[in-house]
């Protein structure tokens, strides 16, 4: 009887104290979890400025090349990145990049990632036509879905601004 007894306080007291330190462990754990979407967000929010800088001021071709690369990744899926891509000068930034001697198909492509989340009046005020004219003049090799669409773009903001002519 003595044994039952015990082993019945035993199963109960590490059952409850099992409990406890499983809830504890969880609202530990619930809390960590949150803290690293923070660091999450934060790095990717801190990343962003880092590169639209390393695209404007950087001094090494292939590092601006890498930039335009991961920006162009960065905008593939992720509109809260694109926003902040955007909010930082990143447009202005990929279009004066293009505006170089070797304009580079990530560039374009993150452009194309981009224009969906801004306005064409905005896109038109900041050069776009004129460096995508620049992008087709300079004779880069772009992928043929690339190309397509980079001209889908170009004939929506003619459609929907037409050049004046003088």
């Amino acid at each position: 009887m003595d044994r039952q007894k015990y082993e019945n306080w035993i199963n109960r007291y590490v059952s409850s104290d099992m409990q406890t330190d499983l809830d504890a462990l969880s609202g530990k754990l619930d809390l960590n979890l949150r803290d690293c979407g923070l660091l999450i967000k934060t790095a990717e929010e801190g990343i962003v400025k880092v590169m639209i800088n390393l695209l404007d001021y950087g001094i090494l071709l292939g590092s601006k090349e890498y930039v335009a690369e991961c920006l162009w990744n960065l905008t593939a899926s992720n509109e809260n990145l694109r926003r902040s891509i955007i909010s930082e000068g990143g447009i202005r930034s990929l279009l004066a990049y293009l505006d170089g001697a070797l304009p580079q198909e990530s560039a374009v492509g993150a452009l194309r990632n981009l224009v969906g989340s801004v306005s064409m009046e905005m896109l038109v005020s900041l050069g776009f036509l004129p460096s995508l004219t620049h992008v087709l003049k300079s004779g880069i090799k772009i992928k043929k879905t690339t190309k397509v669409k980079f001209f889908y773009m170009v004939s929506h903001i003619v459609e929907n601004h037409p050049i004046e002519r003088s």
